[in-house]
């Protein structure tokens, strides 16, 4: 009897300290990934962007150009894009950040006239100190924290080149090796060509996506009158990979900048038809181009932007859940992961 119970209370005991262990392993990775950071953010993108790139290098081959054109006209016109669109961010932002001074007076008064209203209900905002959260010199140093973090991004740009150099090449020779070196070729094959088109079909989708919403929301602002036009389109295009959240923020944003130049009437009048816009795309569009290919749970999407928000900051945000859906297709494909897939998945209403 005495031994039975030494037995169970140090299986309870081990069982602690392996929660112990996997607590502090935890600890100890996220603390390395955000020391590596400046390594680790462009790798990523160079991953995500490889994927995106491979179905251009196959229609190329499929019309009998040769691989190593077909490599290179693949990866410079990827890269190309991608500059083009970082570098055009980091211009808007440091024009913003340089004329930011001319809109203080104008959020300073927003913000005493919201005072003014509220003490007409009886209503003291003064404590919720609004200065601290959305006062002008506080957007003034996130828009100036903003553009250091873009040029830094655009400074790495030749790393994320040459992990993607690597990537690529990788990518395109790795069926020949799996044919040349493994017996059970055709599982290992079949396995490869899920996950990673299961990933290609999500980021082709929602890449194809998030340019079409941010270029209608440039061409409505442009139209509207709102100034940085273009701004407020390309941050539309990196945070609507950010579900339902992502775009919350960016038409808040946009109508922000609404209500500095021309009131609050008006800026209600431009959230409304960012609103539609988002709605159109979001619930209309969006789900017949990529069917269940998201399909994550929401408390993961949510952990998963706390975690690498934290870890990564604003370009973590961004890519949280591209790096999810890209965990997730690979457990989905392989037999001893795919619990761990489900559990990552949203309930369906015919699954309930």
């Amino acid at each position: 009897m005495g031994e039975s119970d030494d037995i169970g209370a140090n299986g309870k005991l081990l069982r602690k300290t392996n929660i112990l262990l996997g607590i502090i392993a935890l600890a100890a990775i996220g603390f390395v990934m955000y020391l590596a950071q400046s390594v680790l953010i462009p790798f990523v993108i160079a991953i995500l962007l490889s994927v995106t790139m491979v179905p251009l290098y196959h229609w190329l081959r499929k019309h009998y150009v040769p691989s190593p054109l077909a490599f290179i006209i693949t990866v410079c016109f990827f890269d190309l894009v991608a500059l083009g669109l970082a570098y055009l961010l980091y211009l808007n932002i440091h024009s913003f950040v340089e004329n930011a001074p001319q809109y203080k007076p104008r959020i300073d008064g927003l913000l005493k006239s919201a005072e003014t209203w509220a003490a007409g209900y009886d209503i003291d905002l003064s404590v919720l100190k609004l200065d601290d959260f959305i006062g002008s010199d506080t957007i003034l140093g996130f828009a100036r924290t903003t553009a250091a973090s873009v040029a830094k991004f655009v400074s790495s740009a030749f790393l994320v080149l040459l992990f993607q150099v690597f990537i690529m090449l990788e990518a395109t020779s790795l069926r020949d090796k799996i044919k040349k070196n493994f017996t059970s070729k055709e599982a290992i094959i079949n396995t490869y060509d899920a996950i990673s088109g299961q990933i290609r079909k999500y980021f082709v989708a929602k890449t194809l996506i998030s340019l079409a919403t941010g270029a209608i929301t440039t061409i409505a602002l442009w139209i509207l009158g709102v100034d940085y036009p273009v701004l407020w389109g390309l941050v539309t295009f990196m945070l609507n990979y950010i579900p339902s959240i992502g775009s919350i923020i960016a038409t808040l944003l946009a109508g922000g900048m609404a209500a500095v130049q021309y009131g609050i009437t008006y800026a209600l009048l431009v959230i409304a038809i960012l609103v539609v816009i988002e709605f159109v795309i979001g619930n209309i569009i969006e789900p017949r181009v990529m069917g269940k290919s998201l399909n994550l749970s929401p408390l993961v999407i949510l952990l998963a932007l706390v975690a690498w928000s934290f870890l990564w900051g604003p370009v973590g945000a961004v890519l949280a859940v591209p790096m999810m859906v890209f965990v997730k297709a690979v457990f989905s494909n392989i037999d001893t992961l795919k619990p761990f897939a489900k559990l990552m998945e949203s309930v369906s209403k015919s699954e309930e």
